[in-house]
């Protein structure tokens, strides 16, 4: 019997299959040359928040290239660290010397994931398993992420700061990424919101595209904030943690502007559809016998997370309050 051709649309599946592998490993090849070594370093520098090597949370002489912090950082270091002789990033470095060598696919390819950058989505249905279906949060889009690994450590409400990356019609993530719990939507919201308004002080009219690719590197600060002060919070004396650096402590109008976007986040979320909820509001799920467990669980866990920030004298919403003049204590 004659072999059938494929469908075409198959044959071009794996042609973008193949061309989305190549093109990760030539840019992780050319990111990776010895030239690019001191500029690696001051990435993780940045993006650790580190003074010196010694304040890593890795040994960089005996880096395992699978760990987690190596893969997070690699992969800002391709897409949006600027090299400090150019100021351009890695990833335009790479289309410059590399781009005009590449087959048509990958050059499509890359001309798409130079403008892709870091953000936050919600996640609202699985899929079979090998797809997960997210919300972008602050702009609205959604998208159809293939990620067999990860979709099923995934569930509908978790929040994901990852980069998708178009390959033909179909979504990828670059790689690894930071999860967050439904309970972190308000607070990284306003975090993210407040420190947009910051860059456009500094950059008048920049998008929010260019916002992230020039702060992606906020995810991992919430990240390390978030936990070590949770682990502070459990662990807690009788006295909060004395200030890191005192000269960053919130002047009392930040500190207003702050608690004001605080709880202008925490309001929006009560009225907001939450995947977490079965597409109910908190403020439905109250009433809902099936959904108020859910409901108190994540009241739980916000609680924490405002009551580790105050205590450590960080800006922080009066929970009880808040929950009592809502209605849902």
């Amino acid at each position: 019997m004659t072999p059938q051709p494929a469908p075409k649309q198959v044959i071009t599946r794996a042609q973008w299959v193949a061309a989305d592998a190549a093109l990760r490993e030539a840019l992780s090849r050319f990111a990776s040359q010895a030239r690019f070594e001191e500029e690696f370093l001051r990435a993780f520098l940045i993006y650790w928040s580190a003074e010196d090597e010694e304040d890593l949370p890795i040994d960089l002489e005996h880096v395992d290239p699978d760990s987690e912090e190596f893969l997070l950082t690699f992969e800002w270091f391709v897409y949006d660290y600027r090299e400090s002789e150019s100021g351009k990033r890695i990833i335009d470095l790479f289309a410059e010397a590399e781009g005009p060598r590449l087959p048509a696919l990958q050059r499509q390819l890359l001309e798409a994931w130079r403008q892709q950058c870091i953000d936050l989505y919600e996640v609202h249905r699985i899929e079979d398993g090998r797809r997960y279906h997210v919300l972008r949060v602050m702009t609205g889009q959604e998208y159809a992420v293939d990620d067999e690994p990860s979709a099923g450590s995934l569930a509908p409400g978790d929040l994901l700061a990852v980069r998708l990356l178009p390959v033909g019609e179909r979504w990828y993530p670059s790689t690894l990424f930071r999860s967050f719990s439904p309970a972190d939507l308000p607070r990284l919201t306003a975090t993210l919101r407040l420190s947009y308004e910051d860059f456009q002080q500094e950059h008048p009219g920049a998008s929010w595209e260019e916002f992230l690719r020039e702060n992606g590197f906020l995810f991992n600060d919430y990240t390390l904030e978030r936990r070590a002060l949770a682990e502070a919070w459990h662990e807690r004396g009788t006295e909060p943690p004395a200030p890191a650096d005192e000269e960053r402590e919130p002047s009392a109008r930040d500190r207003r502007r702050w608690e004001t976007a605080l709880r202008q986040a925490y309001e929006q979320w009560l009225e907001r559809p939450s995947p977490a909820l079965d597409m109910q509001t908190p403020l439905e799920a109250a009433s809902d016998p099936q959904l108020r467990p859910r409901l108190k669980d994540i009241l739980q866990q916000m609680e924490e997370i405002e009551a580790s920030f105050a205590w450590a004298g960080e800006p922080a919403l009066d929970w009880k309050a808040f929950i009592r003049e809502k209605g849902l204590l």
